[in-house]
Parts: C-alpha cells; sequence; structure tokens
C-alpha cells in the first residue's frame, strides 16, 4: 500500500510538472504570437479553442483529479482496514522489543507447513507417551466465573477442545502420580484446528519455566487425541477464589483458605506482576491481565495463565478478538497497538478486581461508553475497605497517557514496599454473594462478540 501512495505521488508531481511545462510554452507561443488562437480558430469557436488548449483544459485536470482519487482512497482504505496496515507492519517489525514500549516481537508460525514439521526439537523434549497418562480421565470441574463466561453467546468452538483431569506418572518414580490437567484435542477437530492446536501448544512451550507462570509439563502429539499436559493449581482461577472468598465468615468452609488480607493482596500482585515481567522479558504482551487469568495453587501461590489472546497477538500482529472491553487500555479500546503499558493498564484493574472480591470494574458503564468515559476522566472508583497505598497504586496503573503509567519494575518496587506497610490483620468481607447475571451485565459480557477461543 505505501508503494501504491509512493507511485501516485510520482504520478502527480510528473502531471503538475507536464502542466507547468506545458503552460510556459504556451505563454510563450502567446507572447511571441499574441494572436494565435485567433490565426487558427475563428471568432467564437469555443470548440476550436478546446482543442487547441486541450492538454492544460482536460489532460491535466483530469490527472490531477485521478491522482486525488487515489490518493485520497488509499488513505481511506488505511484508516478503516487495519489488516491491510498490520500487514504492512508486520513485514517491517524486527525481532525484538529494542528499547521502547511501543514495539512487540510477533511472532509468524506458518499455517501452511506440515503436520510432522510442527514438532520441533522443543516439542519432542516436551512429548510424553499417552501412557503416562493414567487413571480415569475426568471433566474438569468448571469454576463459577468459568460457567459464567461460558453463557456468553459469543463463543463459538468450546466444542473442538476438551479439559480433563488426569493422573501423570512422573519421569522419576513410575510410582509416584501427579494430579494435572490436559487439554486435549477433539478427534473430529480440521486439520486447520489441529495445525492451530499444535501451534498453540508450541506457542506456550516456548514461553519456558517461571515460577509464576503455568507450567507446561509436556505433549502427546504422537497420534490422537493430541493434548497439551499442565500443572493443576487447586484453587484454580482468582476470580472465582475471589467469589468463595465473599461468603460470610461463619458460613465459610474450612478447607477453603479464603483468609485474604491487605498483606496477601499486595503479595499476590507482586507474584503477577513477576509474571507479567517476565512475558515482556520474552518479547510477548499478554493482552488478557485478569483475575480469571490468575491461578491460585493449594499454598496461595499466584501463576500467570490465559495466553490465548497472547498467543493470537503475537502470530498475527493484532489481537483477533477485544471481548473483555472493560480491562482493555484506552489505546486498545481505540483500535491502535497494544504496548507494555497497554499490560500494565489491565493490571490495574485486576487490584480492583482483588479488592473488591471479584467486583466487576466500571460497573456504571456501558461497553460501548468506555472509550469516552475515559477520555473524559472517568476512573475507577475507590473501593471502601481500599488504603491509600493500593488506591494510588490503581491510579496509577489506570493513567490516560501510557507515559504516565509505571514501568513494571518500578510497580514491582511499589508492591514490594506496600506489602511491607500493609495491614496482616484484617481480613476482607463482602457478605454479598455474587450475582452472575448482574456480574455479566456491569462486566460488558452479555453482548455479541466475534470471539475466536482455542
Amino acid at each position: 500500500m505505501e508503494r501504491v501512495l509512493w507511485w501516485t505521488c510520482c504520478l502527480c508531481g510528473f502531471a503538475c510538472s507536464f502542466a507547468e511545462q506545458q503552460l510556459q510554452e504556451r505563454s510563450s507561443n502567446v507572447t511571441a504570437t499574441p494572436n494565435t488562437t485567433s490565426s487558427v480558430c475563428p471568432t467564437g469557436d469555443t470548440l476550436c479553442i478546446v482543442r487547441v488548449y486541450e492538454s492544460e483544459v482536460i489532460i491535466v485536470p483530469t490527472l490531477l483529479v485521478a491522482g486525488f482519487i487515489i490518493i485520497f482512497t488509499c488513505i481511506l482504505v488505511l484508516r478503516f482496514c487495519p489488516d491491510c496496515k498490520n500487514r504492512g507492519r508486520q513485514r517491517k517489525t524486527t525481532s525484538t522489543y529494542g528499547t521502547t514500549d511501543n514495539v512487540h516481537h510477533v511472532h509468524h508460525f506458518q499455517d501452511d507447513i506440515a503436520l510432522q514439521e510442527s514438532r520441533s526439537q522443543m516439542m519432542d523434549a516436551l512429548e510424553i507417551p499417552h501412557e503416562k497418562l493414567q487413571g480415569e480421565m475426568k471433566p474438569f470441574p468448571l469454576t463459577a466465573s468459568a460457567e459464567a463466561l461460558m453463557q456468553r453467546p459469543s463463543v463459538i468452538s468450546k466444542a473442538m477442545v476438551t479439559l480433563m483431569q488426569a493422573d501423570l506418572v512422573t519421569q522419576t518414580d513410575p510410582l509416584v502420580k501427579k494430579r494435572v490437567v490436559v487439554r486435549a484435542l477433539n478427534k473430529l477437530a480440521t486439520p486447520v484446528e489441529t495445525q492451530e492446536f499444535l501451534s498453540r501448544a508450541k506457542f506456550e512451550a516456548s514461553l519456558g519455566k517461571h515460577p509464576h507462570i503455568v507450567d507446561v509439563l509436556g505433549v502427546c502429539t504422537t497420534g490422537p487425541p493430541l493434548r497439551i499436559i499442565y500443572e493443576e493449581m487447586e484453587n484454580q482461577d482468582l476470580l472465582s477464589f475471589l467469589w468463595k472468598c465473599r461468603r460470610d465468615f461463619m458460613q465459610m468452609a474450612t478447607e477453603i483458605p479464603c483468609d485474604l488480607t491487605e498483606k496477601g493482596i499486595f503479595r499476590i500482585a507482586q507474584e503477577v506482576a513477576c509474571g507479567l515481567d517476565y512475558i515482556h522479558e520474552k518479547g510477548y504482551l499478554h493482552g488478557d491481565v485478569a483475575a480469571r487469568s490468575v491461578l491460585i495453587g493449594k499454598d496461595m501461590t499466584a501463576k500467570l495463565s490465559g495466553f490465548g489472546r497472547s498467543y493470537h497477538c503475537n502470530r498475527r500482529g493484532t489481537p483477533t478478538w477485544e471481548g473483555f472491553k472493560k480491562w482493555l487500555a484506552p489505546e486498545r479500546l481505540a483500535k491502535r497497538p497494544a504496548t507494555k503499558r497497554s499490560d500494565v493498564w489491565s493490571f490495574g484493574v485486576l487490584l480492583y478486581e482483588i479488592i473488591t472480591l471479584g467486583e466487576a470494574p466500571f460497573p456504571d458503564i456501558p461497553c460501548n461508553e468506555m472509550l469516552q468515559n475515559l477520555q473524559r476522566g472517568h476512573t475507577l472508583k475507590r473501593p471502601p475497605n481500599c488504603s491509600n497505598a493500593l488506591y494510588s497504586i490503581i491510579r496509577g496503573c489506570c493513567q490516560w497517557q501510557q507515559n504516565k503509567r509505571p514501568s513494571l519494575m518500578d510497580l514491582k518496587r511499589r508492591l514490594q514496599l506496600g506489602e511491607k506497610q500493609a495491614n496482616d490483620q484484617v481480613i476482607l468481607r463482602v457478605p454479598e454473594k455474587i450475582s452472575i447475571g448482574k456480574y455479566m451485565k456491569e462486566a460488558g459480557l452479555l453482548q455479541q462478540e466475534n470471539y475466536a477461543i482455542l
């Protein structure tokens, strides 16, 4: 598209030069022979005069108008066709972040390569025989938040992948089994879906190991069904965990450690920030930082997950779906490129979710009015039980201008300082149970969107 604009500008420049040259020649001719037109054309013969000055009157203006129309059309295409613009950007994107936040690493996966070629050395190192998965494969129990998200009318490919629970025989001791979560591709999947599944597995394996990133234990790609094996996090996603903590203290089950204090919030936030910083150092953006994308272990360790949007973003150069608008930074709402500071904005919304024990952010603003309200200075309201230190961090993350949001290094420092000063005695309580219907409405998840869930 840039080449078309360049050649069009050259054409217009040539037309202008040609017109100027013709006018100069006509001027000199008229000066030399003032009555040239009258000598050629009878008095009052307009058509004859037009023929004499045909190049100036017809050809040159036509070229100029055509050039203007072409340039204007190209500008409209670039403005309203993000795919065209992104294709051009992908060709110029370098393979590293560089020193700025405004460029992120775009990884290209070839869709048309053969199935066996997708199994790189990295995948071979993670290969686990199907026989290592023992015991009865049970469907993975959906949490309250997962059931709520599955109610969205826009989830279109939920039948392609199944989540299961299984026991994995460890490498060191065949008698020891570890509980794992298995993402299995259904046998009826198309070749395109199969390739997409393998590409997703390859992407998640490329993230490597980190204490606060959900661990990919292995893959089964030697035969159907294709599987990705993850470690199991006993308390599952953070959003459902927070909803459990909303129950009244007297009715709370003793086996669920819901004694969440302000110090605990700072600790969870630090661990998520460490995981997010690691993702950024690897050259990726997460794109979906939220309580639903954080998993909580039995020992209350927090690990970042939910890399579906990160996979699609880094594969195609732009997110393919923007469903959770109330977690998105203003630049993403405005369809502009995402940066590291876009994830920082979403991290601020995550802190709001934790301190409110799972409330929807911006509950009084419709999704289609989010950008306008943020532009007018609307921000997250301070929850009643939120300290000055924590709310200051939330406000800092959710600044309209990206350069005013803290870096993750500064954010981790402030969270560490906040944990030292935080209250570890007062347990957060919200006696009111969550209403799924109310939450879905306030979070803006009842609207039709074009999702592509894997």
